[in-house]
């Protein structure tokens, strides 16, 4: 017999269950609602006109619908019997087992319903949402058949037993218990007070009727008791094959997770080739979480992934042609460097300190097009030309956007710390925070293993410099440090360092400067040298000669970061008096002498690439400019100042003992002493 419906206004309407993403998480709800309200207009209305072509469905004949049911999973069909009478009516008939049987067997081959729980609630409780039922946590994966629900762990051990009963529900029979189902836990047993209460209600009913002395009362409670005890045993015995079912269930679901998976990811690579990317590179963004994720591919979701996952397809790319195209990409980026060169020299010399690399240049969008794009094309030099046209504009924003970045990571590092950092009495705003010593940032290279601190804008922009001058980072780093709008991305990172930044504060008060105005250069201009006091104070076997270490302002910060890990304890470090700087200076100088020649005219280019020794700039700058008194940073300048600043520690008592030897032409032992009793002297 046909399943009757509603009038041809009132058909039902088919919706299909997915996933949510992130982005579509806030809309489920709007969705939902306008779905309602849609459905509550009155008949004639012009949403009828787009009925779908299903609503004739139920006026088929049952053989035809359940052969079109056929292919639905028990969820679908749960879904369809909710969505209205006729439905219901034809799905919860005896005549539709066979199609619910049909369902659970291609669906891992789930269990029959266990006794007195209907298909839809059956379908739900395995196929429907995993959340605890009492605290609403996600994720319940270890389904409790017994009591037919979902709960977690933690949760469980605060249901009814024997123990609670009592105190919980005084006035229950502890009888109820025995007609109850139960789970196990930890070897006791629970129950869920809602089934506690109801069961309890309808035994004290028969007790009640046997207390009144109503013919046949006790017989039946007797009956009653048998037929919960069979059911309570029954129900049992379903759970226990139930849970050895379900661990071949994980793997149906695992596969269905993959299979979904990967439906997603081949729509968000198909996306990718049509921008033009080749599968060899379009494939490194495959264990990204965002293109695994379960979920629909909307055009909200893809605005919001694409860059991530386009960053790691650039990199790729950039790795894969700078490999199998090397001669081509070399030659290429030569041209680039050739018309980079020639802006920087529009520019004074001492400019060219805090410029971005030559490596980061390749990767500006432009270039990199120019570059790593139709290589099978030779690339003109006039397109080079034309794209050089407008690097003060990408320079510019490459400084911007640096700042931008570096503000954002001490406002969400402050933000995020338990250890707030100092309150300042003169607030500072942008430039101005980024010019302290305070401002220390952690930079973090490809391999993730390699940390450098720079303290301020102006030194961030100096180490990157150099390290492209010296060809440190990789054409990764550059696409990151350009693309990305911060965090930590394919193992580089750059981010505020505020345990670091607090060690400077301690620095920065012994050497008598104020934390909220000291300034790099200002701690650079004192030349002060300094012994780590938490060193002094630490008998550790193996690293006496720690004690013993005259660091630079800036060594010493890295120093206690690697040594000490930052700690926030009481900080005491021993300023060198004038003439112990001045010896370890030259102690300094002594160690490396090629770093003397790191010197250029700031008037001319004619050594800029050729550095020079300090003494021999002065000279060029008397002879071919006619200056007679040569200013530094105005009229020559140390072209890499973060090697400068930065020199290597030094032994106080071995640097004093060179120092005498020099001289007197000979080593005094009682030099040794002396040396020892000046570093035992430590002050906060």
């Amino acid at each position: 017999m046909p399943v009757t419906t509603r009038s041809a206004k009132q058909r039902p309407q088919l919706s299909v269950k997915h996933t949510p993403d992130k982005d579509d998480a806030g809309k489920s709800h709007k969705s939902k609602r306008r779905r309602r309200t849609r459905a509550a207009k009155p008949m004639g209305s012009s949403d009828t006109e787009n009925a779908p072509l299903l609503s004739g469905l139920p006026a088929l004949p049952l053989e035809i619908i359940f052969e079109l049911f056929a292919s639905l999973k028990p969820v679908d069909l749960a879904n369809l019997a909710q969505t209205n009478g006729a439905f219901r009516a034809t799905l919860t008939s005896p005549q539709a087992s066979i199609v619910w049987k049909a369902a659970r067997k291609r669906t891992a081959n789930a269990p029959d319903c266990p006794p007195l729980v209907s298909e839809v609630p059956w379908a739900r409780f395995i196929y429907g949402s995993f959340e605890c039922l009492k605290c609403g946590r996600p994720g319940i994966r270890n389904l409790d058949f017994a009591l037919m629900r979902h709960v977690c762990g933690v949760c469980k051990g605060r249901l009814v037993d024997a123990r609670t009963l009592r105190k919980e529900m005084p006035s229950v029979d502890p009888v109820v218990l025995e007609l109850l189902p139960h789970t196990t836990f930890f070897d006791l047993r629970f129950y869920w007070p809602a089934d506690v209460r109801a069961i309890a209600k309808i035994y004290g009913g028969y007790k009640r009727n046997v207390e009144s002395q109503m013919a046949g009362a006790k017989k039946m409670l007797q009956e009653y008791r048998k037929e919960r005890r069979k059911h309570v045993q029954e129900v049992l015995e379903h759970a226990k094959k139930c849970q050895a079912w379900l661990k071949e269930f994980e793997f149906a679901l695992h596969d269905e997770l993959d299979e979904r998976s990967e439906q997603r990811y081949q729509l968000i690579a198909k996306r990718f080739v049509e921008l033009g990317y080749e599968w060899p590179d379009i494939h490194a963004m495959r264990d990204r979480p965002e293109s695994k994720h379960d979920g629909t591919l909307s055009e909200q979701v893809w605005k919001r992934i694409r860059p991530v996952l386009q960053l790691d397809i650039e990199i790729a790319r950039c790795k894969r042609l700078d490999r199998f195209e090397a001669r081509t990409i070399r030659a290429r980026k030569a041209l680039v460097k050739r018309v980079y060169y020639a802006y920087r020299q529009t520019l004074r010399p001492i400019e060219w300190i805090h410029l971005p690399p030559a490596d980061y240049v390749y990767v500006i969008p432009v270039f990199r097009s120019l570059i790593y794009t139709h290589i099978d094309v030779p690339l003109e030099e006039a397109a080079c030309d034309e794209a050089a046209r407008r690097l003060p504009e990408y320079i510019s924003a490459f400084r911007n956007t640096l700042k931008a970045r570096l503000l954002r990571s001490m406002t969400d590092s402050r933000r995020g710390s338990t250890t707030a950092a100092r309150t300042s009495t003169r607030p500072l705003r942008g430039d101005a925070r980024l010019s302290l010593a305070t401002s220390v940032f952690t930079l973090t290279t490809s391999s993730g293993s390699y940390l450098e601190r720079c303290f301020g804008f102006d030194d961030l922009t100096a180490q990157l410099a150099y390290r492209g001058e010296v060809g440190i980072q990789s054409t990764a780093f550059w696409v990151v440090v350009h693309d990305s709008e911060g965090g930590d991305i394919t193992g580089h990172g750059l981010s505020y360092d505020l345990r670091v930044s607090k060690t400077v504060e301690s620095l920065i008060a012994a050497l008598g400067l104020d934390p909220e105005t000291a300034r790099p250069e200002d701690l650079d201009r004192l030349e002060k040298r300094v012994l780590c006091g938490s060193c002094q104070s630490m008998d550790w076997p193996g690293l006496a000669q720690l004690t013993d270490q005259a660091y630079s302002w800036r060594s010493a910060i890295l120093h206690y970061a690697h040594i000490h890990n930052a700690a926030l304890e009481a900080q005491t470090w021993r300023i060198l008096t004038p003439d112990e700087c001045d010896i370890v200076r030259r102690a300094e100088d002594a160690q490396k002498p090629a770093l003397q020649s790191m010197w250029s005219c700031n008037h001319c280019i004619a050594y800029a690439e050729q550095l020079l020794s300090h003494s021999a700039v002065q000279s060029h700058v008397r002879e071919e400019h006619n200056i007679a008194e040569p200013e530094e940073d105005v009229d020559f300048f140390h072209a890499h100042p973060t090697v400068r600043w930065n020199p290597q520690p030094q032994s106080l008592s071995r640097s004093l003992r060179l120092a005498r030897q020099g001289t007197t032409g000979q080593v005094d032992d009682g030099d040794d002493d002396e040396a020892e009793r000046s570093v035992t002297c430590v002050v906060s």
